[in-house]
């Protein structure tokens, strides 16, 4: 996910639709929420991220069709999840069937749901942005690339316990912060 990893916002609002330029600001603003998006269904980062470049490719095609932003992060979510599920059918035929890929197709959350996690889930990177550099790869790690605190200590070469520490300050850090902002709420009890 760190390839897509993009937080500044930029204002795709403003941007003539169909334009190259805009199309450049959307793909930023919006690549890792998609990649997220995406990686709730599959559990293949390299397969995610060719499903969200092609999609984004697709609506490149498609551009002319799209008056607002908001048509265009509707096509996305629509045709990155049925790319999604076109590809976990191919795959059930060779898997195993308890593997998360085919596990994943039984799950019938709303699409709704899924972007709206997405969303929550960005509001939330945008937070760990703010705290300390060491506090913040520690909560990218665990959280977002899914380590262990062993393995998260290994590669930031402290031990574990210091691990421990930055993840238990920050995520004091962002409950504090939580008090007056409730969408932060709620990505920390999703965090749970």
């Amino acid at each position: 996910m760190k390839a897509y990893l993009h937080t500044t916002p930029v204002p795709t609002d403003t941007m003539l639709p169909g334009s190259e330029q805009a199309f450049t600001l959307f793909y930023k603003e919006h690549a890792a929420k998609f990649f997220y998006y995406c990686t709730r269904f599959i559990d293949n980062d390299d397969e995610a991220k060719a499903i969200v470049d092609e999609q984004f490719a697709r609506m490149w095609e498609k551009r002319t069709k799209f008056k607002t932003v908001n048509d265009l992060r509707a096509y996305m979510y629509a045709s990155l999840r049925n790319a999604c599920f076109r590809y976990l059918k191919v795959a059930k035929e060779g898997a195993d069937p308890n593997s998360p890929a085919v596990e994943a197709l039984a799950v019938e959350e709303s699409i709704d749901h899924q972007m709206v996690r997405t969303e929550l889930m960005n509001a939330l990177y945008e937070r760990i942005q703010q705290l300390s550099p060491q506090k913040r790869e520690v909560m990218e790690l665990l959280y977002f690339q899914d380590m262990t605190i062993a393995q998260a200590a290994e590669k930031m070469g402290i031990s574990e316990e210091a691990v421990r520490q930055n993840k238990h300050r920050a995520l004091t850090e962002l409950r504090h912060k939580a008090i007056t902002d409730k969408l932060l709420l709620l990505c920390l009890f999703l965090l749970r």
